[in-house]
């Protein structure tokens, strides 16, 4: 009997040492320090610190806008960073915006992340844009980007709203990747980061909302209560089923009226302000 006891404590003793050394490999998070950026006027520079976990052979800073546990393909990174490492500084970042962060480290065999800090950037001044002249806007995308279909409207970080005005498809999927407009002869082209095309674009004069409560689209005169107070009416004649809570909404001043896309519908309707 004294056998199988000095048996069982040596095993609790080895499984004990095993939850240890798991706990210890991880990375400890300190606060990071968020600022404006000198290098990208209008963006946030962050500096992230930790403290390595013990054992690591590299590690990999991850930083999303969305918290759900780094889901795949929901989050950027930068890396591989030596495995004794403890800082990075993180710039051209989306200002105004709470971001999500982990360090993830590789000691060789298994990857062991760091729980989940919090961040947010501050709003930047963006420089002012030059309609007719000859200085380009720099900016990023706010949020998901996923390409242009014909009419599409991007909202950019720097608080500005602007439409595709020229026909062209495209299906890319980024996180608020950077833009780059600039006037030309027949008005203003826009670029994104990892796109090899560009496209005519205008700008637009918007406001962003949101709806207040459900939302299960329109059939023909809907009214929408927002966010901010307002009450808006359906002015054009459409039928589209789609339910949510709270969805974004942009309303735009468009060719004399307004038109309103929501959150999750590909299309937009006309609409006229009730009060």
């Amino acid at each position: 009997m004294r056998r199988k006891g000095a048996r069982t404590i040596l095993a609790l003793s080895v499984a004990l040492v095993v939850m240890l050394g798991t706990a210890c490999k991880a990375a400890t998070l300190s606060q990071p320090a968020a600022e404006c950026s000198s290098l990208y006027p209008g963006n946030a520079k962050v500096t992230f610190n930790w403290t390595p976990g013990t054992g690591g052979v590299l590690q990999y800073l991850d930083l999303s806008v969305i918290d759900n546990g780094f889901a795949p393909g929901k989050f950027v990174s930068v890396g591989p960073l030596p495995g004794n490492a403890g800082t990075f500084v993180w710039d051209d970042l989306l200002p105004g915006a709470a971001l999500y962060f982990r360090v993830n480290t590789f000691d060789g065999t298994s990857w062991w992340p760091s729980t989940t800090g919090y961040v947010t950037t501050g709003v930047c001044a963006a420089p002012p844009p030059q309609p007719g002249g000859g200085t380009c806007i720099e900016s990023r995308i706010d949020g998901d980007f996923e390409g242009w279909d014909g009419d599409t409207v991007f909202t950019l970080s720097n608080g500005q709203f602007w439409q595709q005005a020229s026909m062209s498809l495209l299906l890319h999927l980024a996180l608020s990747p950077r833009v780059t407009i600039c006037p030309v002869a027949e008005g203003y082209k826009m670029w994104v980061e990892g796109v090899d095309e560009s496209i005519y674009v205008t700008p637009l004069t918007c406001m962003k909302t949101c709806i207040d409560g459900d939302f299960e689209g329109w059939d023909g005169d809907t009214v929408f209560n927002l966010c901010n107070g307002q009450t808006w009416q359906q002015a054009s004649y459409s039928y589209t089923y789609h339910y949510a809570y709270r969805p974004d909404a942009l309303i735009c001043a468009v060719g004399g009226g307004y038109k309103m896309w929501v959150e999750g519908i590909d299309k937009s309707i006309y609409v006229a302000r009730l009060r």
